[in-house]
């Protein structure tokens, strides 16, 4: 979020004040109709059985009806950007120390 507020031009705080978290700042800027961490949440929940399907019917379903492909392409980017840091810390330390 510093990296925006510095592009911007503006107090990191200020950034903050209005978006809270880097996932609502992104929903804003995307200018998503919805909540995506909370709508895959939803769809994981009933279980492993037929969550591959589920997800990709959503996601087309997304594309067609709500998102451009541009949009699309960056939630995903960001998405898979968010579950390699999370699930995957030690990958991420490491590839982060190896780019330096």
């Amino acid at each position: 979020m510093r990296s925006v507020a510095r592009s911007a031009g503006c107090d990191p705080a200020l950034i903050t004040y209005y978006f809270n978290t880097k996932q609502k700042l992104f929903r804003a800027c995307m200018d998503l109709p919805l909540d995506p961490a909370s709508e895959i949440i939803a769809l994981l929940t009933p279980g492993p059985k037929d969550a591959a399907r589920r997800l990709v019917d959503y996601v087309l379903d997304l594309y067609e009806h709500k998102l451009t492909s541009e949009t699309l392409t960056a939630l995903m980017r960001a998405h898979h950007r968010h579950l390699n840091i999370t699930a995957f810390p030690h990958l991420h330390a490491q590839r982060m120390s190896l780019s330096k």
